[in-house]
């Protein structure tokens, strides 16, 4: 205790020096020296008042860090840690990784990751509308599809085909060319591989074929609204900070990225026309002809916003196009922001229950009671919610109308900070070097600079717009899947494995469900095994006989519609919870 004592006012003594601009390590001559235990405990008593250092530890990434680097210059308290022994990484508030399986069971308490298991499987272009189904299915407002939605109509592959000829039928025979297309998709494609636009179902891949039996989505084309007779898209940014309970961001800068040539009606004649329709980057970028590089300085005299950065570029700051759009009176910038928040909240609720499912697999909590678990969802997440992080991109499309329409999900944006540019040597051949990309910087870094000040320091910047949690309105019908996650992982002791049929009776018992609309039995085993049998199988997912939990759900909202057969699909799915969370039987299920 003695050596402990004497640490401490040596400290106070180095920091009083410290603070009086004396040299701190001078101390008198009588103080011994403490040891590493004293001095740590010291520490811990008497902290510093200079500014705590954010410390991220890098060593696990093996990508490119050239962004995160540059935030850190600008963010004078930060401090990147590269060195790849624990025990430096112990000592680092933020554990940066390539893949969220990186770095889960080496986490500290103290620590937050940027990455959340299962991101990257439920931002699949397929996966993605599944969920959104799965809401429209429990009665969610406002996920469409079609007109009026901000969701297009969207048919997933190989299973909704025929559907989909049916479509493409009816609109030909229609003469609805500009609504009769298409844009087919691989699911799980990137920048921009294997999109072809799709008029005629006989264009569509053969479906015996190796292309026609793959996973994919066919997306109805929307008619968009055109910057100086080009058809561009909104590259935004969203961070989500916890999912159970669910809390999101989304950032007021992204990129917009334009077509390279001059927009036409869908036809058969210029379908082919890739650079006139499709706004991928990866696509546009290899256009020489069209494609314009962003420079600090760089404006084309034949656009209309000669005198802002990056006027006339190929990719400019979406704030700066929406701004110019506002000004030209084609839409109104403030009503476009709200509306593509919605746009972007209603996405991530979409799919929250499955990624709190997969985040308390990792980062788990007491489990609940039935009567719990069937109540609202809890409010502000603590710190054990925010374990971890991640950053998301959502492609959005203004439509001619002037409405913001999503895309698809992107998990892992492109965070680089070049572009490719032609360089041509003394003797005339031309080759292709990266250099630093200046919208790239503006944009990316502004958008980092803010997720790491409000995942490390607490500190929300101005650029951020809660748009789920943080104190924002949600819908009870936006809940009522997630009450049934949370009522799955109550009944069950280990929520990864699914429920059989007895265990299925036994949970309706325990939930008082067979008072609610007569039923036996016989009716719940019947009901358990018509249900199994029309999941799709998939090697990651309990065994067939086994009700998987988004099954569960289903059966739920059948028994619902069951027991109140005159109301809504989403007032009896609530009062069915409503009344479990009354009348359960305490204790677990």
């Amino acid at each position: 205790m003695d050596a402990i004592r004497d640490a401490v006012a040596a400290r106070k003594e180095r920091l009083r020096r410290q603070e009086a601009g004396e040299d701190g390590r001078a101390l008198p001559a009588t103080v011994e020296p403490a040891t590493a235990t004293a001095r740590a405990v010291a520490r811990w008593c008497v902290p510093g008042k200079g500014p705590r250092v954010t410390k991220v530890w890098t060593a696990k990434h093996a990508g490119n860090l050239d962004l995160l680097r540059r935030c850190l210059i600008e963010l004078d308290t930060w401090k990147e840690e590269a060195r790849p022994e624990e025990r430096h990484g112990r000592a680092c508030k933020l554990v940066w990784i390539a893949n969220a399986g990186d770095g889960v069971s080496q986490l500290g308490r103290h620590q937050v990751m940027n990455k959340l298991e299962g991101m990257h499987a439920l931002a699949d272009k397929a996966e993605t509308e599944r969920w959104l189904a799965r809401q429209r299915s429990v009665g969610v407002p406002g996920l469409g599809p079609g007109a009026g939605s901000s969701f297009p109509r969207t048919w997933i592959l190989p299973g909704g085909r025929r559907d989909l000829e049916a479509y493409l039928k009816r609109k030909r025979k229609l003469g609805h060319q500009k609504h009769g297309t298409v844009i087919y998709k691989p699911a799980n494609g990137m920048q921009g591989c294997g999109i072809t636009l799709v008029q005629h179902e006989g264009n569509l891949p053969s479906e015996s074929g190796h292309v026609g039996r793959k996973a994919a989505v066919a997306q109805a084309y929307i008619p968009p609204l055109l910057y100086d007779g080009l058809k561009f898209d909104l590259r935004l940014y969203a961070v989500v900070t916890s999912v159970d309970p669910l809390e999101a961001y989304l950032h007021r800068e992204g990129l917009a990225r334009f077509c390279t040539e001059p927009y036409e009606t869908p036809s058969a004649k210029n379908l082919h026309r890739t650079f006139a329709h499709l706004t991928n980057y990866s696509l546009n970028k290899s256009n020489r002809d069209g494609y314009v590089l962003a420079t600090d300085s760089g404006s084309s005299s034949e656009s209309s916003d000669d005198g802002r950065p990056f006027a006339g570029a190929s990719k400019r700051p979406a704030s700066h196009v929406i701004d110019e759009l506002d000004a030209r009176g084609l839409l109104d910038g403030d009503d476009l922001w709200a509306k593509t928040e919605a746009l972007c909240a209603a996405t991530l609720r979409a799919i929250q229950p499955d990624l709190a499912m997969r985040y308390r697999r990792s980062f788990p909590r007491e489990r609940e009671t039935l009567r719990a678990a069937a109540g609202a969802n809890r409010g502000a997440p603590d710190a054990e919610d925010r374990r971890c992080f991640h950053v998301i991109g959502l492609d959005v499309m203004v439509d001619e109308k002037a409405q913001p329409r999503l895309i698809e999900v992107n998990s892992s944006p492109s965070l680089g900070l070049d572009q490719e540019v032609q360089v041509v040597n003394e003797e005339g051949a031309a080759r292709t070097v990266k250099q630093l990309s200046p919208v790239d910087v503006a944009v990316k870094v502004r958008v980092m600079r803010s997720v790491l000040r409000l995942v490390g320091e607490k500190h929300l910047e101005d650029d951020l717009k809660p748009i789920c949690g943080g104190g924002c309105d949600e819908a009870a019908e936006w809940t009522l899947l997630d009450r049934c996650r949370r009522l799955f992982c109550a009944a069950q002791v280990n929520s990864d494995k699914g429920m059989g049929a007895a265990h299925w009776v036994r949970f309706c018992r325990n939930a008082d469900l067979l008072s609610l609309g007569g039923f036996v039995k016989a009716d719940l085993e019947i009901m358990h095994t018509q249900l199994c049998a029309k999941q799709e199988w998939r090697a990651n997912e309990p065994a067939q006989k086994l009700m998987r939990w988004t099954t569960f759900a289903t059966a739920l909202r059948d028994l619902a519609t069951k027991a109140f057969p005159g109301d809504d699909v989403s007032v009896a799915f609530e009062q069915l919870l409503e009344h479990v969370h009354c009348n359960a039987a305490e204790g677990d299920g």
